[in-house]
């Protein structure tokens, strides 16, 4: 069975991949970012495998915060997306 894995979610996990699946489909799935995913860069890695070799492409999305990405691009069941950290990112704790 195809599984799509996420991390920096609200939800994290696995879940089944569905043939017609898109990006917001799978972002809905996940439940959403957490406060310090990266939506404006959410990588998709797509290979296409041969006889003789792997072609990997590479689509870089941004995706807004209602889960609203500038190209719901459809996924495969081979695909690999990531959604990153915001750079630099740092919880503020207050002080009780």
């Amino acid at each position: 069975m195809d599984r799509l894995k996420f991390r920096v979610v609200n939800s994290p996990g696995s879940f089944e991949f569905k043939k017609g699946m898109s990006l917001s489909d799978a972002l809905i799935l996940a439940e959403g970012f957490t406060a310090t995913a990266n939506g404006a860069a959410v990588t998709i890695y797509h290979s296409e495998l041969s006889d003789e070799s792997t072609t990997t492409t590479t689509t870089i999305v941004a995706v807004d915060e209602n889960l609203v990405p500038e190209n719901n691009t459809e996924l495969s069941a081979n695909d690999f997306v990531v959604v990153r950290q915001i750079p630099g990112f740092k919880t503020i704790e207050s002080n009780p």
